[in-house]
């Protein structure tokens, strides 16, 4: 895998989870300010985490519109989500040091890209590109919709052809259940922090890689500089350490 990076350096992160280290997922949390219980808030994720269907998606997508705006969610509220994400330590500086060798990186979320954009800041310019799902506010800044930007699949088969990489020469890094329809693209998928065995033990079995738990992306970017030997079909990676 490292030698076949190098030939093309396209890497696509997941945000949720991935990017970002010990932050609630961002539904949760508006869920919870229009009064929707914990419990059922986390149910709800679990069970979306098996959603691969773009069809589906954009009916839960549609569904939490409608939530959020009976709800009276604001453009305010969406700050404060941003204000409580935080990015995984050494994000930031490994990124540039990926940018600086030349790799296209990329996200790829079922996220929402104003709490995305506010949590980045001026980082933003790492990124060659960012597809999520956009925001619509009122004048009075009430979120009125969430835009479905086609599914997960749809825009790794999009930087595909916009890059003109093999899908060989593709990594995406993920942590959930819904990062697994990207299999279909025939890219490789690695784990991290993984939520997946949430839904099932078995999926596991889809990922090709698995970091296990990361609190510091200098593992991951040793992962995708030095490929580290590793063991595949969803086994942990023992040999990745932060020096």
């Amino acid at each position: 895998m490292a030698e076949l990076l190098q030939n093309n350096k396209v890497v696509i992160f997941d945000f949720d989870g991935t990017l970002t280290y010990d932050s609630t997922n961002p539904y949760v949390t508006l869920l919870q300010k229009i009064g929707v219980p914990k419990r059922i808030c986390n149910k709800a994720l679990k069970n979306s985490a098996k959603v691969s269907s773009p069809r589906r998606m954009k009916i839960i997508f549609r569904v939490m519109s409608k939530l959020f705006g009976m709800g009276g969610i604001s453009k305010n509220d969406i700050d404060d989500v941003a204000k409580g994400t935080k990015l995984m330590q050494g994000t930031i500086e490994c990124l540039t040091e990926l940018r600086h060798l030349g790799y296209k990186i990329f996200i790829v979320s079922d996220g929402l890209l104003p709490v995305i954009e506010q949590v980045l800041g001026g980082h933003k310019k790492l990124f060659d590109k960012i597809y999520c799902q956009d925001c619509e506010f009122s004048k009075t800044g009430k979120l009125q919709k969430i835009r479905f930007n086609g599914g997960k699949v749809a825009s790794v088969n999009h930087i595909i052809a916009t890059t003109g990489a093999k899908t060989d020469d593709v990594l995406y890094f993920g942590n959930g259940g819904n990062d697994l329809c990207i299999k279909t693209t025939n890219i490789k998928l690695c784990c991290v922090n993984d939520e997946t065995k949430r839904v099932s033990e078995n999926n596991m079995l889809s990922w090709d890689y698995n970091l296990g738990d990361v609190n510091n992306f200098e593992v991951i970017k040793t992962f995708i500089l030095n490929d580290c030997k590793t063991n595949t079909k969803g086994k942990d990676v023992k040999s990745v350490e932060v020096v």
